[in-house]
């Protein structure tokens, strides 16, 4: 059975700075809860899409085309 979290108080845990912890995994996937207050290295994952849901404040994703927000 899936349990209930409160991802803000999981969010509110990291002040400052960089987290990155794993929720739960779903068919062969992780779900993960990052916050950051900085720029994150530009990588890629070739074999895998990846989804982004922004609770509070403006995720700008550098593509090789140019930004994204």
């Amino acid at each position: 059975m899936i349990e209930a979290m409160d991802i803000g108080a999981l969010a509110a845990r990291t002040l400052r700075g960089y987290s990155n912890q794993i929720l739960m995994g779903a068919n062969d996937h992780d779900v993960h809860l990052s916050v950051m207050d900085a720029p994150f290295v530009w990588h890629f994952h070739p074999d895998s899409d990846e989804t982004f849901l922004v609770i509070e404040g403006t995720l700008i994703i550098d593509f090789e085309d140019g930004p994204v927000e």
